[in-house]
């Protein structure tokens, strides 16, 4: 059976569109035979149940995923101690402070007194899953040493501060230790260990690059396939390449194949960098929704969206004002939430649009949502396919879009699936939408979602094509 390990940043317990990508594409792997781990090097200490509600893949084993952080490891601790690190450790300690920090679903507890500062870091069922020691000075405190627990209470990983360089002292569970003299050759090293037995690595986290091509360098037999894998653009909104994206657009070694979710992209980097077009699959949607109901939309127009600048709301709020204006009969209703909602409410306000434009708040049933719907909008500044485009489509619903990079060129059929707007421009998007408004009376519901599942079908066969190459 082919393996493949999927490597992510970060899994939060409450799933955005990125992570939901992550979880169809894992089913989508495990679908067409393959055995599937999602392995998180997160900054979040505990996440084992961020699958228990999610799909059912394969293979998920949590003990497999990290709760240990590496970033604090980042930044090394360049202090020189004179005496021998055993010394710094009394036998007791008398207790002055103690403090418990609720961080997510980690406590800690802090003791320390003039001289030592012990923390102890559990997860939420009450295991200790880190535990640190420093040593208090007058002016700054210098870690003794850094522990991180596996769930069985041995010591995952050690880091000492020692005499000359930091000491990191690795425990890969076989009862051995390793040295390292940077953290880097710790996490290539880590990863390569994570590796063993599945042939096929797919990274998406843009933060592990490095250390990501560092573990690819050691593998000299070369026996795993090596993949980057780009949920979201790799291009500003003036075009210009995201500073993140630098590492795995020059690699330049040969084992590299790169996946995307839309052909735009392809050609882009195809475009733009020495890659060969046979090195970039653009990946298939995997599942999506089915129509619900054979019932005629309402003169509801929706937002589906959380709510953060890059999703450009505000636009699409004065637009559809605009919009409004010879379309008297409609609505607007937005739901989601987030940083911005003050904002949204107060742009509302400042229109007098209370009336027809609605802020709902979040929703547990996106695609009810979409399917009672007119039109959905998709007013992004940049971004990469989103879920929203093609949950709305499958379910029969048009999307007026922005010409954002990258997914609506992809993904709307024009005078079908919905439209696309020329530029970005309030003009052209009132435009757009007032196409939009009028698709489901010329076309049925099943008409929209078929577009999509013929686009499907065909990234589909090439992937079975191209897993040929695949180990």
């Amino acid at each position: 059976m082919k393996k493949v390990v999927m490597l992510t940043n970060v899994l939060p317990e409450k799933p955005g569109g990125r992570t939901k990508d992550i979880y169809k594409k894992a089913k989508l792997f495990s679908e067409n035979g393959y055995k599937v781990k999602i392995l998180s090097c997160s900054e979040m200490y505990q996440i084992e149940n961020s699958l228990s509600n999610a799909i059912s893949l394969s293979e998920h084993d949590p003990s497999n995923t990290v709760y240990q952080i590496y970033s604090d490891l980042r930044k090394e601790d360049s202090k020189k101690y004179r005496k021998n690190i055993k010394k710094f450790i009394p036998f007791f300690i008398k207790i002055k402070e103690e403090k418990s920090v609720t961080d997510g679903r980690v406590i800690s507890n802090t003791f320390s007194n003039k001289y030592f500062t012990i923390k102890y870091d559990y997860c939420d069922e009450g295991r200790v899953i880190r535990k640190v020691v420093n040593k208090n000075n007058k002016k700054t405190t210098q870690v003794i040493f850094d522990k991180y627990y596996n769930k069985d209470g041995t010591v995952f990983l050690n880091k000492l501060c020692s005499v000359g360089e930091p000491l990191i002292i690795y425990n890969n569970g076989r009862y051995k230790s390793k040295r390292f003299k940077s953290v880097s050759q710790l996490k290539a090293f880590w990863l390569n260990e994570q590796f063993k037995g599945y042939s096929n690595i797919i990274a998406s986290a843009r933060k592990l690059d490095g250390i990501y091509l560092e573990a690819i360098k050691k593998d000299v037999n070369r026996e795993r396939n090596y993949f980057f894998w780009y949920h979201s653009t790799h291009l500003d909104v003036s075009g210009i390449m995201r500073k993140e994206y630098d590492k795995s657009l020059h690699s330049h070694q040969e084992n590299i194949k790169y996946l995307t979710l839309t052909n735009q992209q392809k050609n882009d980097i195809v475009t733009s960098y020495d890659i060969s077009p046979d090195n970039i699959l653009v990946l298939p949607f995997g599942k999506v929704g089915s129509i619900e109901t054979n019932e005629d939309a309402m003169n509801v127009v929706s937002i589906v969206s959380r709510f953060s600048p890059e999703k450009n709301i505000d636009f699409a709020i004065r637009a559809f004002d605009r919009f409004y204006k010879t379309n008297d009969n409609f609505t607007l209703e937005i739901w989601g939430h987030g940083e911005n909602e003050r904002d949204y409410n107060k742009l509302i306000e400042s229109l007098g649009a209370h009336d027809y434009i609605k802020i709902k708040g979040p929703t547990n049933k996106p695609l009810s949502v979409m399917a009672k719907s007119k039109v959905i909008l998709s007013t992004s500044k940049i971004g990469g396919l989103e879920n929203t485009i093609i949950e709305a489509i499958s379910v029969g619903c048009p999307v007026a879009a922005l010409p954002y990079r990258y997914g609506p060129k992809d993904i709307i059929t024009p005078g079908i699936s919905g439209y696309i707007s020329d530029d970005f421009t309030e003009d052209g998007f009132v435009n757009v939408l007032t196409k939009c408004v009028k698709i489901l009376d010329e076309y049925t519901r099943e008409d929209v979602s078929n577009t999509l599942r013929s686009t499907d079908e065909k990234r589909k066969l090439e992937m079975k094509q191209w897993e040929l190459n695949l180990k």
